[in-house]
């Protein structure tokens, strides 16, 4: 890449920097850069602001460690680097592990018997979010394949592998949305990841729960299995690439799909489980072509 300097004033000179450099580090007029002379070869990086850390304190009683997580998880996903936690029961502390244990970057300290401290100990934290939605995408297909084995197996063995490919999933969803909403990554480059995480959490957790039903259910007609393939078919061709989304054939298979299952004049809850994950595939659709605008 070649700039021409731009004489500015008695001795300054001025140079364009690349707007999709510009874009990528998500700077904008007065945003501060660093320029380093190494062997006579100007280096420019961005300048690493300094976030203040966002705090704030909350009490819990005995609850199920799934709602502490829930909890947990929302004050991350909101962006606070810090959070206190005050309690009369030590017996919560270990349900709250099992929540900072599905979170990255973020660990237990300052503990006592009535309280502790979850603290963010990242010290920069990351703006890239795509490949953590693409772990997201290989973990659900990782799932799908796994499903697709104890079917043909008629064999549902894999109840502990699903629970681990659950909280991967989990997990990098948290971590692209308190990147989006710590960094107020708002354009068309990330901010769409938000929701396209949220369905990729509402489609696993439709795989998860499809499993549950399959064991108890044990044989699958084939026109159902047929479906089911199907429905992994339109994930994959919907999530491949998600910078050359090919909305028309996308659409038209989801059209397809909705008709398949909405007519199954024996609906199941297989059924029901398949159209649950088309149509949050569908809702992708829009955020999707975003990305393709940024």
């Amino acid at each position: 890449m070649i700039r021409k300097l731009i004489k500015q004033g008695k001795g300054g000179y001025t140079i364009y920097l690349p707007k999709q450099w510009v874009d990528s580090n998500h700077l904008n007029s007065g945003a501060e850069i660093e320029i380093r002379d190494e062997k006579n070869n100007l280096i420019i990086t961005p300048k690493v602001m300094h976030k203040e850390n966002k705090s704030t304190t909350i009490n819990l009683e005995q609850l199920p460690k799934t709602i502490y997580r829930s909890i947990i998880g929302s004050l991350y996903r909101g962006g606070f680097d810090e959070i206190k936690v005050k309690y009369k029961d030590p017996e919560v502390l270990s349900k709250l592990q099992y929540a900072v244990n599905l979170l990255y970057g973020f660990e237990i300290l300052e503990v006592d018997d009535k309280s502790c401290v979850i603290k963010n100990t990242y010290d920069v934290e990351s703006t890239e979010a795509l490949p953590f939605v693409n772990r997201m995408i290989h973990t659900i297909k990782t799932m799908q394949n796994t499903i697709l084995i104890d079917i043909k197996n008629n064999d549902y063995n894999s109840r502990e592998a699903l629970d681990e490919y659950r909280k991967i999933i989990l997990k990098q969803r948290d971590i692209v949305q308190r990147i989006i909403v710590r960094h107020k990554l708002l354009d068309n480059k990330i901010f769409p990841f938000y929701t396209i995480t949220t369905y990729l959490w509402h489609i696993t957790r439709n795989y998860d729960l499809l499993y549950d039903y399959l064991r108890e259910k044990k044989i699958i007609p084939q026109h159902h299995i047929s479906l089911f393939e199907k429905t992994n078919q339109y994930f994959s061709e919907s999530f491949e690439g998600l910078h050359k989304h090919k909305l028309i054939e996308t659409h038209l298979k989801f059209e397809e799909l909705f008709s398949l299952a909405t007519n199954d004049k024996e609906a199941t809850l297989l059924v029901g489980y398949c159209l649950n994950i088309i149509l949050s595939i569908q809702s992708c659709s829009s955020s999707i072509m975003l990305l393709n605008y940024s």
